[in-house]
């Protein structure tokens, strides 16, 4: 990683990317003005596919078929709307604050018919942040959980769709994973605390766990811990000590979980039946922080280590052959971030170029193992942000089209390398935008200014072709 130049550059944008889109490409970003990708007008992704981003007013929106006219879930309604001839008069009902509520995060449920999402805000003078559910059928609108001293930071449905966990931030900086059924009169329960603590949930409510535990000194622990309405216990226990990862998780169809563990110093990738037993070694890791994420069709993980702190690029990525061993090099470039496509063929990965304080999208066929850039870009706070902590928001998150044939991203689409010197003086430009970009080729397509954009992990039959709020 070149730190210097990098953090150079984020530290002059990132507060204000928070706060307001018109100050967001101030000073090092004014002379991206001139290198701006036009934008194509032709659809790509599913008709039936919904896809969910949050506006640079920090509030969540939602459309479906060619995503044209963009509703807003968040906003406050004036009045009432009516959803068709006859229908009865329905509006999102919206949270009461003293003052405007940001929400962030957009998460779907497994079968795409609700969303999730935190909020922030005040409320009687004090601090409000909370979880709502939205039915985006029905549009009715459920609060989970409020707090003024609880924030919320993550989302996580459960496979049930009936449930949904959420890390919350208490005073003291610990982490907090809480479970609640998805209506507003359900009790919340806490499951876990720690600092880091990483999870991933299974069909049958296990819970997979890496975080910090306390004895004579703290360490890192992997556990795998059965959830029932009554009681939660830890089944077993994976690795104790240095675990120089993130996110454990299943294999999608079950069958495996994956994690990381070090024995005498050296870091393997390990892989283990469902239940955590007969854990075996896959391949030796190099010294860093890894990560991984597993191929929708269960048969590869994609894996790879960033070697120096503060561990956010990551030196190339590798695949893992499930079922003989075998390790293959994918790519050699400083990457940021890699995603799986939903069919399991290709992988999207972001590239950290040389000496640019931009990043590049590109996507590698496994099956060929041919490489193509799809565009660089500048990008915003909330992508960075989830693209540090990418393994464990591909099992809520997803930036492919259920479909496979486009991503999702937010920033400014640039043309042409960054030459010279990273300007001094701030000049308009325009606001960072929604982009699906089509993986088959073509320019990005630009939805609406915004931050933050996922999609549903599936196609929805009713899918509305969304309309203005």
């Amino acid at each position: 990683m070149r730190p210097g130049l990098l953090w150079r550059f984020w530290g002059a944008i990132l507060e204000v990317v928070r706060e307001s889109w018109r100050r967001l490409w101030a000073a090092s970003l004014a002379a991206a003005a001139s290198l701006l990708v036009p934008l194509a007008v032709g659809a790509a992704g599913s008709s039936a596919a919904r896809l969910a981003f949050v506006g640079i007013d920090d509030n969540i929106y939602e459309c479906g078929g060619d995503c044209a006219r963009p509703r807003c879930v968040t906003c406050r309604v004036q009045g009432t709307e009516a959803r068709g001839a006859g229908a009865r008069l329905v509006a999102f009902e919206q949270p009461q604050d003293d003052g405007a509520a940001k929400f962030a995060w957009p998460t779907y449920s497994p079968d795409g018919h609700r969303l999730a999402c935190l909020s922030s805000g005040g409320k009687q003078g004090r601090p409000s942040y909370g979880v709502y559910v939205y039915d985006l059928d029905k549009m009715i609108s459920t609060r989970i959980f409020e707090s003024s001293t609880e924030r919320g930071i993550y989302l996580f449905w459960l496979p049930d769709r009936e449930r949904l966990s959420f890390l919350v931030t208490e005073p003291d900086d610990r982490l907090t994973l809480m479970l609640a059924e998805a209506r507003g009169d359900a009790p919340i329960r806490i499951v876990a605390s720690g600092v880091p603590l990483y999870f991933d949930w299974n069909l049958k409510s296990e819970l997979l766990l890496h975080t910090t535990v306390t004895g004579s000194g703290p360490a890192d622990r992997v556990s795998l811990m059965n959830v029932t309405p009554t009681s939660q216990d830890i089944e077993r226990v994976l690795s104790r000590g240095n675990a120089p990862f993130k996110t454990p998780c299943w294999s999608p169809d079950g069958a495996h979980l994956a994690f990381v563990a070090s024995e005498d110093d050296i870091a393997h990738l390990y892989l283990a039946d469902r239940d955590g037993r007969n854990p075996r070694a896959m391949t030796k890791l190099m010294v860093g922080e890894s990560s991984f994420v597993w191929a929708p069709d269960s048969r590869h993980i994609a894996f790879a280590t960033a070697q120096l702190p503060p561990h956010t690029v990551m030196d190339g990525v590798n695949l893992l052959d499930v079922g003989d061993g075998s390790v293959k090099r994918l790519v050699n470039d400083d990457v940021a971030a890699f995603y799986f496509s939903p069919d399991s063929k290709r992988i999207a990965y972001v590239t950290v170029p040389p000496e640019q304080p931009f990043y590049t999208w590109n996507v590698i066929d496994l099956r060929s193992g041919k490489s193509r850039k799809l565009g660089s870009f500048l990008t915003t706070n909330e992508e960075t942000l989830a693209w540090h902590y990418f393994d464990q928001l591909a099992l809520s998150h997803s930036i492919w089209a259920p479909d496979s044939s486009a991503i999702a991203f937010a920033g400014l689409p640039i043309e042409k390398p960054w030459h010279g010197a990273m300007p001094q003086q701030p000049m308009d430009t325009p606001p960072p935008g929604v982009m699906i970009l089509p993986i088959g080729g073509g320019k990005p397509r630009r939805v609406a200014d915004g931050v933050l954009a996922f999609w549903a992990p599936v196609a929805v039959a009713n899918a509305p072709a969304a309309t203005a709020p």
